[in-house]
């Protein structure tokens, strides 16, 4: 915590944040900072090697979460909203010096730990009184401009109000009944986040590697030059140093999203019990690539599935949320229900199995390893990959999971409010 904001927390930020919010001078500035990573799929499948997958998701988690603190440290732990899958959302002091340091630092940590990989962030300033009931400076009439002059952007905003185009043409106006009943904090995210994708389709300049002709390729991703050996199972392989990069936090972190589900499993023994129903948890290991998960695949032997799920109008929920205590309790249960749908499912439908380890040319060994790799978990996305036929079944149960657990959620704030 920076000394620095604690007055501004207490005037400001404890009073939007409470439930309801307490009083807070309407005129009082603040700013809205939000930051997500760039073409995230783009850079974790670079290479179709598992390890190389795994060290890169486990370097982008490791990220995310960094930022978080970066922005923590800065002003307040309180002033995070949301923090996950990539993404920030954070209220923050308006303050030019502020705003531009935590810009500049965000932007950097990424292509500067990666050496590929970058995330966009933007700062929008507005007041504690917009926060609280909307739009105030932004006239219905402003908004319904965009429809003409930015339609990319008017669609996004007008779909939140359930307004759809129809055969390509535009949708029809907001109305006024419409735009005042979704006015509140929601509304100045979906702001914000305009401003958001506005810059990332005008990116500045990303890390640039180039391949020149006589350079050998990075035998890891095949997009770099390489530029030293890197040692891979007993073999010395030509790497870039981008996938250097990820080899190393494979080998550093195993996997965040494995340990998070023998948390689960331990949390709820009777899931353990039938997931570890054959082998105990200190005889199963990870698994060494997709082969070993393939293997796992009784239908047809070395089939894999992917599953990549993610929530239905789940922006839209959020976008309608009226104060920030709502968007922040909505987004916090929507990441648990989502990881708690993922590890429902995989002890239901999964087990560790038995595969053919190569140690070397000559040397094989049976070990026992968990059949799955989860990508990653954020929000309400959802990317792991699976035993080919376990793949469409586990996809219907994480989403029956998933909406059962939100149901519930809205059944009981429901009967909260009443």
């Amino acid at each position: 915590m920076n000394e620095q904001w604690t007055d501004w927390k207490r005037r400001v930020l404890d009073p939007l944040l409470a439930d309801p919010p307490g009083y807070v001078d309407p005129d009082a500035p603040v700013a809205i900072l939000s930051a997500d990573a760039d073409r995230v799929h783009d850079y974790v499948f670079e290479s179709a090697r598992l390890p190389d997958i795994r060290g890169g998701s486990m370097l982008l988690q490791g990220l995310n979460d960094e930022v978080a603190k970066l922005v923590k440290r800065a002003v307040d732990p309180d002033c995070v909203i949301y923090a996950g899958g990539g993404s920030l959302l954070a209220i923050v002091p308006d303050d030019a010096d502020l705003l531009t340091n935590l810009r500049h630092e965000i932007e950097a940590l990424y292509p500067e730990r990666t050496g590929a990989a970058t995330t966009t962030c933007i700062t929008y300033r507005t007041t504690a009184g917009e926060l609280l009931d909307g739009y105030g400076t932004v006239t219905l009439e402003t908004v319904n401009a965009l429809r003409q002059t930015h339609p990319a952007d008017w669609a996004r905003i007008a779909a939140c109000y359930g307004i759809y185009g129809q055969d390509g043409n535009p949708a029809s106006e907001i109305s006024r009944e419409d735009f005042e009943a979704h006015r509140g904090f929601g509304q100045m995210v979906k702001l914000a986040g305009v401003a958001l994708r506005r810059r990332k389709d005008n990116r500045p300049l990303t890390p640039f590697h180039e391949a020149l002709p006589h350079a050998q390729r990075c035998r890891s991703c095949g997009l770099r030059p390489a530029t030293l050996m890197g040692r891979l199972h007993e073999e010395h392989w030509p790497l870039c140093e981008p996938c250097v990069r990820k080899m190393e936090k494979r080998y550093a972190d195993r996997s965040h999203w494995l340990e998070e589900y023998s948390a689960f499993l331990a949390e709820h023994p009777d899931l353990g019990s039938g997931y570890y129903v054959k082998y105990g948890p200190g005889e199963v290991g990870i698994s060494r690539d997709l082969g070993e998960i393939g293997q796992a695949c009784k239908a047809r032997g070395g089939y894999v599935g992917f599953i990549y799920a993610d929530g239905n109008s789940v922006g839209r929920l959020l976008e309608t949320r009226r104060t920030m205590a709502e968007f922040r309790q909505v987004s916090q249960t929507l990441e648990e229900v989502t990881a708690d749908a993922v590890y429902q499912a995989l002890a239901e439908l999964v087990q560790p199995a038995k595969v053919e380890r190569e140690q070397d040319t000559r040397t094989r060994e049976n070990v026992v390893v968990h059949p799955f790799e989860i990508i990653t978990i954020g929000g309400d996305d959802v990317l792991l990959i699976v035993p080919g036929d376990v793949a469409l079944p586990l996809a219907v149960r994480i989403c029956e999971l998933f909406s059962a657990g939100t149901v519930s959620y809205t059944h009981l704030r429901a009967h909260e409010t009443r």
